[in-house]
């Protein structure tokens, strides 16, 4: 039954001939009528960005092309990324960030699920969840955890929602 359940949560994943594909809803506190998504991928002490999108007040898609680069990829094939809300017209360039370089305005995040992408041949990076999702991209829920760090579970990509007025502090705190 696990197996089964787990296949129907990844086919809510959207792969198309074009990308794996994710839309979902924007809420939380003033949202702009329109603006850009981008995906920040988590690599403990620095972040990668790689990956575009569109959003409205209310909705955001963002389609990933390819694999995540080298770059935005942890040791042993784990990838966390989450969508973020900037402004329209915002130049963010693909590559590492640290708090440092992390600059540009953020409107809002994904702050309760994230895109998870895992390397089939990858060893892992040795945490309790990552063996729940499967090769490639899949969506994670954070489960919040009282006293260490939080873990993701396996959820349907419809349920990522950007926040809207969220920090990038309120991500899910799983490294």
């Amino acid at each position: 039954m696990r197996k089964l359940l787990l296949l129907a949560l990844v086919a809510c994943s959207t792969t198309t001939s074009s990308g794996f594909e994710i839309k979902g809803s924007v809420t939380g506190t003033s949202p702009p009528a329109s603006g850009q998504v981008l995906m920040l991928w988590d690599l403990v002490d620095t972040a990668y960005k790689w990956g575009d999108g569109t959003a409205t007040a209310t909705s955001y898609a963002i389609t990933l092309d390819t694999d995540p680069p080298a770059g935005a990829i942890l040791p042993g094939g784990l990838a966390v990324g989450y969508v973020v809300l900037v402004p329209d017209g915002t130049n963010v360039p693909d590559g590492p960030y640290t708090s440092a370089t992390l600059t540009f305005p953020i409107l809002g995040i994904t702050s309760d699920t994230a895109i998870i992408w895992r390397d089939a041949l990858g060893s892992g990076a040795g945490l309790s969840w990552e063996a729940a999702f499967g090769a490639r991209y899949s969506c994670g829920h954070c489960v919040r955890q009282t006293t260490g760090h939080d873990t993701f579970e396996l959820t349907p990509c419809a349920n990522m929602t950007i926040d809207a007025g969220a920090a990038l502090a309120s991500a899910c705190n799983w490294n």
